[in-house]
């Protein structure tokens, strides 16, 4: 990354407001993308990434924009039009093509973005310029007849959308949204991608970060290598850049709010395994990027690969929520007693007790896309399971929860995963923080070590206990109570699970 577009990166990041209003339009416009799957992958992420914007630009205020890109999307589409749910009786029509998708919504939009197809960070610049100033991003490939930039900008193209900013010369400040950062790869995902599957590159997910006015972002969490994607920049150069975008971050907020990113590290394209000249591992890249956002106080809404697509965020964060869902109620002591698990006396009753834990749901692309299949199961209801699903995913993904509320049995019961709102190491929100060194103790959000401190931190929202990784305590000798809360163990995941 080069100095000044790191300079740029710096200035972009800073405060603004969001909208969020529980609303539909009657009509409904329906763009279905899934002829990217037969693209090449510059133009399968162009495409994607345009609209995705488009997405959430539209989309901000209400939710009047519908993409079609994953079997997720079908299937969420015909849910929500069945009887008596949100879309019944709202009236689609579908849009064919890209060109008429802009005209269609011409009166939003400024102009475009143009972003390099050889400085690949600038495509997140893109991102965010584009939720900034409701501009598309738009690579620069004049020499292409059938680029978007040909087809939309260039001299033959019959819109001729003007260029609302060029990069080179795009600085300022005071425009983003500082509770919202959004780590997704950028345009270098076009040149290496390892599969056929182009939604691996998850430039879908861009909507509702656009929408959110968010920073985008792609940097290496390690400071002691270079990046696959840039490998003559000085060593820590992506690392000093990262953690000069969570100070801001934490700055604008004034260290009052939790900041929520998307995304994930890239590790199917950057920074992990073959990819690292350290050879650093995907789970242990994964625990670092947490610790260093933690200390900041920002969480992860954990969109990875390789199932971590997701159109239509910006389009469902206007679902309107019940005020109020219920769990269903603990067993009593008579059902204890009549199960065998208490005896007379009150006292639990020598057995060896394990309670199963299906998850992480630690990412709305992941709530998605893949828990539905699980859930529909028929065997469902019959083993008492923990639906580990953090909270916070209903930002992007409300429209799950009344769902699987309304269709729960007796043996469903819903708890929280990593690492309870949202995914957050909560020994970092505490002083002395290891990479911010912030004397503040931070918000509420289980990963990295906890401390007693940390424990303090869930005893006011989750009295019935927690449960701590293998990594915490690996020879599960530490099994105790917090005050009244238990202190539990995960073992280990069920094999091929």
């Amino acid at each position: 990354m080069t100095e000044s577009l790191s300079r740029l990166f710096y200035l972009l990041l800073a405060t603004g407001c969001t909208v969020s209003l529980c609303s539909r339009a009657e009509t409904i416009y329906l763009y279905d993308l899934r002829y990217t799957a037969q693209l090449s992958r510059q133009d399968a992420f162009e495409n994607t990434h345009l609209v995705a914007i488009l997405s959430g630009i539209a989309n901000r205020n209400s939710a009047v924009l519908y993409t079609l890109l994953t079997n997720a999307d079908e299937q969420w589409k015909d849910y929500l039009t069945s009887p008596d749910q949100w879309l019944d009786g709202a009236q689609f029509v579908t849009i064919g093509s890209i060109s008429d998708l802009v005209l269609t919504f011409r009166s939003l939009i400024s102009g475009v973005v143009l972003y390099d197809p050889v400085v690949y960070a600038t495509s997140n610049v893109a991102s965010t310029a584009g939720g900034v100033y409701d501009a598309l991003p738009v690579c620069y490939r004049p020499n292409d007849a059938g680029s978007l930039y040909s087809v939309l900008v260039g001299e033959a193209s019959e819109l001729r959308l003007p260029v609302a900013l060029n990069l080179e010369r795009f600085i300022d400040s005071n425009l983003c949204n500082s509770t919202f950062l959004a780590y997704y790869v950028d345009y270098y995902a076009t040149t290496v991608s390892p599969s056929s599957d182009y939604t691996i590159m998850t430039v879908s997910n861009h909507d509702y970060f656009a929408s959110k006015k968010a920073f985008f972002f792609d940097l290496d969490v390690w400071g002691d290598e270079t990046p696959n994607d840039d490998p003559r920049q000085p060593v820590g150069t992506d690392r000093n850049m990262l953690l000069q975008v969570l100070q801001s971050a934490y700055v604008q907020t004034k260290g009052s709010s939790m900041i929520h990113i998307g995304g994930f590290t890239p590790w199917a394209f950057k920074y992990t395994d073959g990819h690292s000249q350290h050879g650093h591992g995907g789970v242990e890249t994964e625990w670092e990027s947490v610790r260093v956002f933690t200390s900041y106080n920002a969480y992860v809404d954990a969109d990875a690969c390789c199932i971590g697509a997701m159109a239509n965020a910006a389009f469902y964060q206007h679902f309107p929520l019940p005020v109020n869902m219920t769990q269903n109620p603990a067993p009593t002591m008579q059902q204890l007693m009549e199960k065998g698990y208490i005896d007379a006396d009150g006292k639990v009753v020598p057995k060896n007790y394990c309670v199963f834990y299906a998850g992480d749901y630690d990412s709305a692309a992941w709530l998605y896309s893949q828990l539905r299949g699980l859930w529909d199961d028929p065997m469902r209801g019959q083993v008492p399971i923990g639906w580990a699903i953090d909270p916070e995913l209903s930002l992007r993904f409300p429209v799950i929860f009344p769902y699987l509320y309304s269709t729960r049995t007796e043996a469903d019961f819903f708890i929280a995963g990593d690492s309870g709102s949202g995914y957050l190491n909560p020994s970092q929100l505490l002083p002395p923080r290891q990479v911010s060194r912030i004397l503040k103790s931070g918000g509420q959000g289980l990963s990295g070590q906890i401390t007693s401190e940390a424990e303090d931190l869930y005893t006011s929202f989750s009295p019935l206990g927690i449960v701590l990784t293998p990594s915490d305590d690996p020879d599960q000798s530490n099994v105790h109570l917090h005050g009244t809360m238990p202190v539990f163990h995960h073992v280990s995941d069920l094999p091929n699970g």
